[in-house]
């Protein structure tokens, strides 16, 4: 190790902040940091307390290495309006931080905007081959200065946005003998966990999402099953509403039974909708959950006195066939502003590797989270695969098991995804009206199909930048 010869000072790690809401910064007055040291800045969207003071704590560990000409500061935004204001007001101002925390699928748009540089030109191809190819391909888009392929962002984790939780004690007395992996199974199960929970004291055999935004973005993986793709076709710019109408029409079926058997309520059960919706299995007011991989957090968080009770398994197929695409993948990267020069590029560089390809420092997030969240590179999976764990090893299996196979939530017009959501939600408000499926069916499907060919023909409509079309 060097020996640290450089003069430390203190500062107040916490610059001057672009309008938004600021939900905290690295550093009390007495944090000692390099002088003369480059400042980046990086930008973090607030998660839970344990995310948000793990992050804190790991720049810290970082900024104490006082001979490598960089020092962090850190800084958080608590809401999702705010963060995604502070970015655009930024690169207007020039005010912009060097670092920031982006979606996926927000990650072309920045693109299209100027916002960010290619982070592949500053990482080895050792290093970029040691993502997961499902996380790779979807931060690779082509530069448009030199019309190569290359990576805009560095993938920090893929989220799961719907598997399959299940409480059981429950199943044992209610006879269940079988985690259902189809449709089918599933009624099946619903009929006999809805036997045995107390409907006078609002009790149902499942939770579901049950919202049209709920709705939208946790059935990719449903829709990608069962009709063989999404929304749209490859390109964006065609329906397959219209050409695969059969395939729509079971997933829509799926969610009128739910509604139409009283196998779930059509109101969510907790405070915030499906992001919490676990929260009513570990209370007992539901006997099975459809969930984000996250619940498992929650459950050892603020149950775990559950834990022992409960199941996690992959969401059921139409076919039962669980090899394939069972949900879709959320998650957040790690971009570069593209307005750095080519020096504070190489060493943002620096700590992107120090923050990703060192598996000792990437595992404790994956740590502190319960593995309740797949990691994004192959070195930090085999890193945390040796570890001895507390956390339920099948768990662990299932959650990188439904992530490496999973579709990533598509970049396309929310105006188009939307409206499926809409679809599955009408089948669920509507479902115990008395009207038959079919009939409710024919009756919104044409407004579906409308108001998406509607959108994909609106001028500045776009399609996908990364279709090939041979």
């Amino acid at each position: 190790m060097k020996k640290n010869t450089k003069k430390i000072t203190t500062v107040l790690l916490c610059g001057v902040m672009a309008s938004a809401t600021l939900a905290g910064c690295v550093g009390p007055s007495d944090y000692p940091v390099e002088e003369g040291a480059t400042v980046l800045k990086l930008w973090a969207h607030s998660f839970e307390d344990w995310a948000d003071n793990l992050l804190t704590e790991q720049v810290k560990e970082f900024n104490s290495i006082l001979d490598d000409g960089i020092q962090i500061d850190l800084k958080f935004y608590g809401d999702d309006n705010a963060y995604d204001t502070a970015i655009a007001a930024g690169f207007e101002n020039d005010s912009v931080a060097d670092i920031f925390m982006a979606q996926y699928d927000r990650i072309y748009t920045y693109l299209k905007a100027g916002y960010i540089a290619p982070v592949g030109d500053y990482l080895t191809e050792e290093e970029q081959n040691d993502f997961f190819d499902t996380a790779r391909e979807e931060v690779t888009y082509i530069d448009p200065d030199d019309g190569q392929e290359k990576l805009y962002a560095c993938p920090w984790y893929l989220e799961p946005a719907m598997m399959f939780f299940y409480r059981k004690d429950i199943f044992e007395q209610a006879g269940v003998d079988k985690v259902p992996t189809s449709w089918e199974e599933l009624y099946a199960a619903c009929d006999k966990v809805a036997g045995y929970m107390d409907s006078s004291r609002n009790q149902f055999a499942i939770s579901i999402p049950t919202n049209a935004v709920e709705l939208t973005w946790t059935t990719y993986g449903m829709i990608q099953d069962t009709t063989g793709g999404l929304a749209v076709d490859e390109s964006w710019l065609n329906s397959r509403v219209d050409t695969n109408e059969e395939g729509f029409k079971n997933c829509a079926e799926f969610w009128y039974t739910m509604s139409n058997r009283t196998y779930a309520p059509i109101a969510s059960l907790t405070p915030e909708g499906y992001t919490d919706s676990v929260d009513a299995l570990c209370e007992g007011k539901v006997g099975m959950c459809l969930s984000g991989s996250w619940s498992i957090g929650r459950i050892y968080n603020y149950y775990p006195d559950a834990v022992d009770k409960i199941g996690v398994a992959k969401m059921p197929t139409m076919s039962g066939d669980q090899s394939g695409v069972t949900s879709c993948n959320g998650g957040w990267t790690y971009v570069m502003s593209a307005k750095m020069n080519e020096s504070k590029r190489e060493l943002a560089a620096q700590f992107l590797r120090w923050y990703f390809f060192n598996p000792e420092n990437a595992s404790r997030y994956f740590d502190a989270a319960y593995y309740c969240k797949a990691p994004t590179t192959k070195s930090v999976k085999d890193y945390i695969e040796a570890k001895d764990k507390s956390i339920n090893p099948e768990w662990v299996a299932c959650v990188n098991e439904v992530a490496e196979s999973s579709v990533m939530a598509p970049s396309c017009a929310w105006a188009v995804s939307n409206q499926i959501g809409q679809l599955f939600e009408y089948m669920l408000n509507h479902g115990k009206e008395g009207r038959t499926f079919a009939a409710l069916f024919s009756e919104k499907i044409a407004e579906v199909k409308a108001a998406i060919d509607t959108t994909i023909s609106q001028p500045g409509y776009e399609g996908n930048p990364k279709y090939k079309t041979s």
